[in-house]
């Protein structure tokens, strides 16, 4: 879950192009092309039926421009302060000015009205396109809490081996292959794919296995769906490239340590998506939405026999290119990995200020985006080097955080904020910095640079020197 990076700003002003201008949406000067885009979207779903079942506003969806206005559309009781701009085909409500609470980039359970909305907020330059794409591909991990068996946990990538690693390029490889090929050679190409996937499956294990296989079904099919959409905006070939050369782009990268854990299966997912589209599977959908994985239904569309399988991997090493140098390779990059980690984590934990730990009830659910890299070292917890934005917000707690390195673990997030910027609240009364203690607490307020914490939940507030660790009790 991300706001999108992709190169979708180059072609925002193709995108919005498509949308004709005798529409009602057009005729609406107030609507801007951010929701155009989103209606666009939103019918070519419905019309070209590109997820059985999935509607892109069977939920309110809120879009705020930071500190100017906010649209809302297909919501059934709007608040006062919105004003109707847009009746048919679907409501669109306009509210001008700020809202204050809308301090994340985007939350998938936002109450207006006692209506769960998704939120998307966005600044005056940020590319249409982009958030379009946004919207479509969160929306979807929304439905997918529905609509989907067997979603996988959150299981941590700790395999290190540098063969695991060239065998992961030659599958990307062997995709893209497939995906540029004629009808003739696409099985040729698919065939290598599956082959190298049951080679890695059978030498580093099920727990690995299980771990891609439900990575691809849960960011590899968003993935699949926003990129399906945002081509059927257009029947043009720019448009239509649009669709596939960010997954190309994905497949054509050699996948990194951390790219293995998470960020590839995008790529890896979507990719095998419009392979079994190509080879004229009209179930795959539904098997996968039922729980089985990409790569059984690619095995079953694309088989290879038992016999030719090892003849078939020698044959993808040789022709897609430099397989010796590419463990090689794989064994350079572990040696500075594990030197630049351990340089990383002596980083954050010598930062200025006060050192928090944030630690909340396993079932609190975080969403996040970072730059730059992620470090998962044995025995530590994740190191994001720059979160951009981190966001909680469950039934009374809410927490923001943005702009810093971050450690997080399955329920502990830790982090540094300048001490002279922080205060700390507890039951409505000022919490000094420097009495150390352990404090229960029925409510707490924290301020600091760039983090904000709002609990009614009852919890513990510990002060140390350099230290503050905040334990949120469960809910009862």
């Amino acid at each position: 879950m991300h706001k999108l990076s992709i190169c979708a700003a180059s072609l925002a002003a193709a995108l919005i192009a498509v949308i004709p201008a005798s529409g009602r949406a057009a005729a609406t000067p107030e609507l801007n092309d951010r929701v155009r885009l989103i209606l666009k979207a939103a019918q070519a779903i419905e019309e070209q039926n590109i997820w059985p079942g999935f509607s892109l506003l069977s939920q309110p969806i809120l879009l705020y421009e930071t500190g100017k206005k906010a649209f809302l559309i297909a919501h059934p009781d709007p608040p006062a302060e919105y004003t109707t701009i847009q009746a048919k085909p679907v409501a669109v409500h306009l509210r001008r000015g700020p809202i204050h609470d809308v301090n994340f980039v985007f939350s998938m359970d936002y109450p207006v009205n006692e209506h769960s909305c998704f939120v998307l907020r966005y600044d005056t330059n940020d590319s249409p396109a982009t958030d379009c794409a946004t919207v479509i591909h969160e929306r979807f991990h929304v439905f997918q809490d529905t609509a989907f068996k067997n979603m996988p946990g959150t299981e941590r990538y700790e395999l290190e081996d540098p063969e695991n690693q060239a065998l992961a390029v030659l599958e990307q490889r062997a995709l893209a292959k497939a995906l540029r090929a004629d009808r003739d050679s696409r099985p040729r190409y698919a065939g290598m794919f599956v082959a190298v996937r049951t080679l890695r499956n059978k030498q580093f294990g099920q727990h690995i296995q299980s771990i891609e296989n439900g990575e691809e079904r849960l960011e590899g099919m968003p993935y699949y769906v926003e990129r399906k959409t945002m081509a059927a905006l257009s029947n043009s070939e720019e448009i239509s490239n649009f669709r596939l050369l960010p997954i190309l782009d994905r497949l054509m990268n050699r996948p990194t340590l951390d790219d293995m854990e998470k960020s590839r299966y995008y790529g890896t997912g979507a990719a095998q998506a419009y392979l079994l589209d190509l080879a004229g599977d009209r179930a795959w959908k539904q098997a996968v939405a039922q729980g089985t994985s990409l790569f059984d239904r690619m095995a079953g569309n694309y088989s290879v026999p038992a016999d030719t399988l090892k003849g078939f991997v020698e044959e993808a090493k040789t022709e897609l290119l430099g397989y010796s140098s590419l463990v090689a390779e794989a064994e350079v990059e572990l040696q500075k990995r594990a030197a630049r980690m351990a340089a990383e984590y002596k980083r954050f934990d010598r930062q200025p200020g006060l050192r928090f730990s944030i630690s909340v009830p396993l079932n609190f659910s975080v969403q996040y985006g970072f730059e730059g890299k992620k470090y998962t070292a044995p025995g530590h917890d994740a190191l994001y080097a720059k979160m951009r934005h981190l966001s909680m917000r469950e039934d009374n707690f809410l927490m923001s955080l943005s702009r810093r390195p971050v450690q997080m673990g399955r329920s502990v997030i830790k982090f540094y904020v300048r001490e002279e910027a922080c205060t700390i609240n507890r039951d409505a009364k000022m919490l000094r910095l420097d009495q150390p203690g352990n404090y229960d607490f029925k409510s707490l307020t924290v301020h600091g640079n760039g983090f904000d914490l709002t609990s009614k939940l009852p919890g513990t507030v510990s002060i140390r020197p350099g230290e503050i660790a905040i334990h949120i009790h469960q809910p009862e």
